[in-house]
């Protein structure tokens, strides 16, 4: 407390919360004393959204993604509905400020999350279909889940 009146900093304890970190692989017995600060009494949540990033108390990073993932899906058919009305240029520039920047903020911290997990997956499948709608790219096949690799890059060169 001394060193934030020293440096005229203030916390609203009302909006304070705090996270109990615990480890993956081990259960730990819950708090039975919550911390107090100026006299008001923290409150425990499972998880937390700190600059934009959202941390869960077991740092698997899926609620981040949740929350990407849940962004990401509602935009992809304002997307869709944005493809006929304009140019090749403006489709790249919408792209990279509704899709890429919610994939790309923060991921030093949240995108080494586990490689066998799925949801990672997901958001790289929502990328795709975000770039099918903005782009009109076409599946080669209904039934074929073949690559379009080739596709997104003639369609995306800047």
């Amino acid at each position: 407390k001394k060193y934030l009146e020293a440096n005229f900093l203030h916390i609203n304890v009302s909006k304070s919360k705090f996270v109990h970190f615990q480890s993956p692989r081990k259960k730990l017995a819950p708090l039975t004393v919550a911390p107090v600060f100026g006299g008001n009494e923290l409150q425990n949540v499972k998880s937390i959204k700190f600059l934009g990033v959202t941390i869960d108390y077991r740092i698997s990073w899926k609620s981040h993604i949740l929350t990407v993932t849940n962004k990401l899906r509602s935009s992809i058919a304002q997307l869709y509905n944005m493809r006929n009305v304009i140019s090749k240029k403006l489709k790249i520039s919408v792209y990279n400020a509704i899709v890429n920047s919610q994939l790309t903020y923060a991921i030093p911290v949240w995108g080494g999350f586990s490689k066998n997990n799925n949801s990672l997956r997901h958001l790289f499948l929502l990328q795709k279909r975000a770039l099918r709608n903005l782009f009109g790219i076409k599946r080669e096949s209904k039934h074929v889940r073949g690559h379009t690799k080739s596709s997104f890059q003639q369609n995306i060169k800047y």
